[in-house]
């Protein structure tokens, strides 16, 4: 029998952010880079509001935020009319923005890798139980609405 571990997306978003600080204070001769300060501001002020506004409308329509758990609403108004993981983003906002505060050029190779492992381990998988549940209505909302952004 296959033991998997169900880690959920805030807790990825912490390892990340926690390897993003190992790697910034690793003692090697890492250049650093300059710490945009205003473009740091500017996503956290993006992924706060995505983050929050989208988990709010799940809890308006009464279905789960829990990425393992079963849709009972599709959301498709908000920021969801742009994106269809405004949470996943808001999360890889405020870790880029983490990262550059770091201001170590290593530390920004972590954001790429988390998109990558939050779509194979998490929307993939809610996008199969997505269409499972909701079908034709979930296929459109597909073809007329991007994954990340």
């Amino acid at each position: 029998m296959k033991v998997q571990i169900r880690m959920y997306p805030p807790l990825w978003l912490l390892l990340f952010a926690g390897l993003a600080y190992g790697v910034s204070v690793l003692p090697v001769a890492t250049p650093t880079i300059d710490r945009p300060e205003w473009l740091i501001a500017l996503l956290v002020v993006l992924a706060l509001p995505l983050l929050l506004g989208a988990a709010g409308l799940f809890r308006q329509v009464g279905t789960t935020i829990d990425p393992f758990g079963e849709s009972s609403a599709l959301v498709t108004r908000g920021p969801y009319r742009f994106t269809r993981n405004p949470m996943y983003l808001g999360m890889l906002l405020a870790l880029t923005a983490w990262t550059l505060w770091l201001a170590n050029p290593l530390a920004l190779l972590l954001p790429p890798l988390f998109v990558w492992l939050i779509t194979a381990r998490h929307i993939r998988p809610e996008e199969r139980r997505l269409q499972r549940i909701f079908g034709i209505e979930y296929a459109d909302y597909c073809c007329r609405t991007r994954r990340w952004i």
